[in-house]
């Protein structure tokens, strides 16, 4: 077998591989010899049909098959000998087969680009850390009154604060293609239209919008009128404190804890873009789209995610080969503290998790991950982070 790697891109190889014909004959032997064991042909006892009958009857399709599975194993061969990991699967393509010399194709397919990392110590970045405020503990504790808030029937007609319980039908045509019953929505949440038309309804009316080649009708059961707690001590007790006081010092620390996480993540990320501007490189399209579709699985929206999702790759990929430089690795103690986290926060018991990680496979995958964590933390210990406080 003879092959020839070429590297158009970065990212991208193509393998040429030559096969001797020979292969493929042996394999059309095998698989005749295959099938005549279970095949059944007149004038033959099922299961001892001739290799040659078979062969005479379906030699296309015999050879056919041999030259996929030829390739297969060839193409398999191939990158063990130049030593290639191909992160996609390969397009085979240019398959020419001459019965007395040789089966040749081409492979084409991504690989992680081969950089030498470097420059990986003493990054620089700044931890932009924001005051919480009495005014965020204040917003939150709207949020805490507003999702307690009590929905009292009025009979009168809607106003922009109310709420209405209506059911929806959306027709296209004359065809029903949605239909929700008895659905309370606040008014002020509708859209400009909506909130317009359905201002100043009462119980019993009706509100037709047109739109998209489709009619939605909505026809109002009650007007609710919402009553929303005071917030005071009585308030904190209801949702599960001794006083206000003790609630507000729980928002306080929990917008703290989220504040103080925001502005590490930021900072990592700005350690590693500055990694990845001094070691410029192309990310493989194939992990990029992989990326878009974890992102988001509505491919229209993919464009404006194309830059995070490059990225993400991006990342990935420096965090690996600073690992790979630094000899890092985990093992199996630090692997199963790991897991045991993961299980307690699922109320699972760990070695059951452990084993379906095995089974699928995903314990790889989580063990490439906290070794990536390994990574990024050695950047963020070993760079120079300067902390600035800003207001907003």
């Amino acid at each position: 077998m003879g092959c020839k790697l070429e590297a158009p891109e970065q990212t991208k190889r193509v393998l040429r591989v030559d096969v001797s014909a020979s292969r493929v004959a042996q394999e059309i032997d095998r698989l005749s010899e295959y099938y005549g064991k279970r095949t059944t042909v007149d004038g033959f006892r099922a299961g001892r049909v001739p290799s040659q009958v078979i062969r005479a009857k379906q030699l296309s399709k015999l050879q056919e098959e041999a030259i996929d599975r030829v390739i297969r194993e060839a193409y398999r061969e191939a990158l063990e000998q130049c030593k290639l990991a191909p992160i996609n699967i390969a397009e085979i393509d240019e398959i020419r087969f001459e019965r007395e010399s040789m089966l040749s194709f081409r492979a084409s397919f991504e690989v992680i680009p081969e950089i030498e990392i470097k420059h990986y110590k003493h990054l620089r970045g700044t931890r932009r850390m924001r005051q919480v405020t009495e005014h965020d503990v204040d917003s939150e504790l709207e949020r805490l009154r507003e999702a307690s808030v009590v929905l009292k029937p009025v009979e009168r007609a809607a106003t922009l604060s109310d709420a209405v319980v209506a059911d929806l039908r959306v027709f296209q045509g004359r065809q029903l293609v949605r239909e929700v019953a008895e659905s309370t929505v606040l008014v002020k949440n509708l859209v400009p239209e909506l909130q317009n038309q359905m201002v100043g309804k009462m119980p019993g009316d009706r509100v037709t919008v047109e739109g998209d080649g489709k009619v939605t009708t909505i026809s109002i059961r009650e007007v609710k009128e919402p009553v929303y707690p005071q917030v005071d001590d009585a308030f904190a007790k209801d949702v599960g404190f001794d006083n206000l006081t003790v609630l507000r010092d729980k928002i306080a620390g929990e917008l703290e804890r989220a504040e103080d996480l925001r502005s590490q993540r930021e900072v990592q990320d700005e350690i590693v873009n500055h990694l990845i501007e001094k070691n410029p490189f192309e990310a493989p399209a194939s992990l990029v789209e992989a990326q878009l579709g974890q992102i988001s699985s509505n491919k229209e929206e993919w464009e404006k995610y194309r830059t995070d999702a490059i990225f993400l790759v991006k990342r990935d990929i420096v965090l690996d080969k600073v690992a790979a430089a630094e000899n890092m690795s985990v093992d199996e103690e630090e692997l199963d503290q790991e897991i045991q986290g993961i299980a307690e926060s699922r109320n699972i018991p760990s070695q059951r998790l452990k084993n379906e990680l095995k089974k699928s496979g995903r314990i790889d995958v989580l063990r490439e991950s906290l070794k990536r964590r390994k990574a990024l933390k050695f950047l963020v210990d070993n760079a120079s982070i300067k902390t600035k406080n800003v207001k907003e």
